[in-house]
């Protein structure tokens, strides 16, 4: 018997329902990329209304709530997820959503009061102290950030995704706009991030808000033992996991912070900065948890198998034809987004790029679903020290590009380690689990059309052609010729993304 086989609710679905999967997909996918492209744009005019000093403490205070987002939401976004997907009745979500609202509000305020006494200690870290004007107030960042995972997770759960894309909209705009302001009257990173931290504050209750109306009011009469003992046996290695995760991740950036000082963090943070084709993967993972959850409780292993293969074929697809432009022209692009500021940072842009290919999902759902999240835990605590040992060798080896090279080398380590134990629990081969010949195929297609863009790019250098006309150009040309060879694979794709309810009742 399965571990996930104690967690015996299901939602009632109804009669003859099928789970269009890709229609969730997309409608997630959008808002998320709403979010991305905010950010994007925010990049875009900070950098131009910032100095690279004044970028850097942006940036710092960026990584620092960051991880402490991670350290301090106890995974709630994962946990919220699972125990609404597998709840079945009105009041059992309501008081769910009480628990979590209550549970993370006390972890937002230990993180706020842990920040605040260590202020001192992180600005020696990083060197740089404009962060103890600062610290005092974006102490609160990471409980806004937690109360925002909720609500993304939640609204999934429930099926309002379209109320996901106002939001996201809304948030996008007024992102955009403070930025704006920010440019215009030529504030400093201080008054920019109070300007932030006011905008964030107000999201946060509008969020709450929102959360307690889906949820049919605000249920909180004690506090639930038994259901903090469940969520706590979900979530904690899913959590540690995920602090070990986030720190692999972000290691290099500590580790560039602490080294080469506020200057290159700019730089390096900016050549790191999670681009918006990112969004495909995180959208198909939200919503591809709950139906896989159901479909291994049902023991539909096989069609596990096949919607995993089918959608990771698919983000694969649109993330190769992305890295390929994106490698191709990134001089062009840095130079559009950051200015020529950051046009030294162009080979650990690449070598991000490079690592777009490895988020074609994520790797641990199958132990997730299944209840394994001790195995995730235990993955992630060896990459952490691969990484670690990477970082600093490869930048003795090889300097300012070594530390993106081994974030590159461990996402690629723990992704075959939790994919080998994913095809053990399905019951399947490793070559059976992923699209692996696929996968192949499409790298040689996207290698080889790379081939006559890149002789239209130096053509076009040559004769003088403005760096923006030759991006648009090469980037639309690009664009039309994948377009072409993917249309009908990808067509084929959206079409079998289905779940029907034979499977799930």
């Amino acid at each position: 018997m399965h571990q996930y086989q104690h967690y015996e609710k299901l939602i009632n679905f109804g009669v003859c329902m099928r789970i269009n999967i890709f229609k969730d997909f997309a409608t997630l996918s959008f808002a998320r990329f709403m979010t991305l492209i905010s950010g994007l744009i925010n990049a875009i005019v900070l950098t131009r209304a910032f100095s690279v000093i004044q970028y850097g403490t942006y940036s710092q205070i960026f990584l620092i709530t960051g991880l402490a987002v991670t350290i301090f939401s106890l995974g709630a976004g994962a946990s919220c997820n699972f125990f609404l997907s597998t709840s079945d009745s009105k009041d059992e979500q309501r008081n769910i959503i009480s628990q979590m609202l209550f549970l993370n509000l006390m972890l937002g305020l230990i993180a706020a009061l842990v920040i605040f006494a260590l202020r001192y200690l992180i600005t020696w870290y990083f060197g740089n102290k404009d962060l103890l004007l600062v610290l005092p107030v974006m102490v609160f960042l990471p409980l806004f950030s937690i109360f925002d995972s909720i609500f993304e997770v939640s609204l999934i759960t429930w099926g309002k995704t379209k109320q996901i894309i106002y939001t996201r909209m809304v948030t996008a705009f007024i992102q955009i706009l403070i930025a704006a302001i920010t440019f215009i009257l030529k504030f400093g990173v201080v008054r920019y991030l109070y300007l932030f931290f006011l905008y964030y504050s107000t999201y946060c209750i509008f969020v709450v808000f929102i959360l307690i109306w889906y949820a049919g009011g605000f249920l909180f009469r004690k506090f639930d033992i038994q259901l903090h003992k469940r969520i706590f046996t979900y979530s904690v290695p899913i959590w540690i996991s995920s602090i070990v995760g986030t720190v692999t991740l972000n290691i290099d950036q500590l580790f560039i912070a602490h080294v080469m000082g506020t200057v290159k963090l700019a730089e390096y943070t900016n050549m790191a900065k999670e681009l918006p084709i990112t969004v495909i993967t995180a959208s198909f993972t939200s919503v591809l948890f709950p139906t896989v959850v159901k479909l291994l409780k049902q023991g539909q292993e096989n069609e596990v198998i096949r919607i995993w293969k089918l959608s990771s074929e698919m983000c694969f697809i649109i993330l190769s034809v992305s890295v390929s432009i994106i490698f191709l022209l990134s001089p062009e692009i840095v130079s559009f987004l950051y200015s020529s500021k950051y046009i030294t940072g162009v080979p650990v842009f690449r070598v991000y790029a490079l690592i777009l290919l490895f988020r074609v999902t994520y790797y641990g759902m199958i132990l997730n679903a299944t209840g394994n999240t001790k195995f995730v835990f235990y993955y992630s605590l060896i990459i952490l020290f691969l990484n670690v040992f990477l970082v600093f060798s490869l930048w003795y080896l090889i300097g300012y590009t070594g530390p993106a090279w081994a974030t590159l080398l461990s996402i690629a380590s723990v992704a075959y380690i939790q994919l080998y134990h994913s095809s053990k629990i399905l019951k399947c081969r490793f070559r059976e689990i992923f699209p692996w010949k696929h996968m192949i195929y499409i790298i040689l297609i996207c290698m080889g059309c790379i081939i006559p863009e890149l002789s239209i790019e130096f053509m076009l250098i040559r004769i003088g052609v403005n760096m923006y006309i030759r991006l648009f150009t090469v980037g639309s040309l690009a664009m039309f010729i994948y377009t072409l060879i993917f249309y009908r694979r990808l067509n084929y794709l959206k079409d079998n993304l289905r779940v029907t309810d034979e499977y799930l009742l």
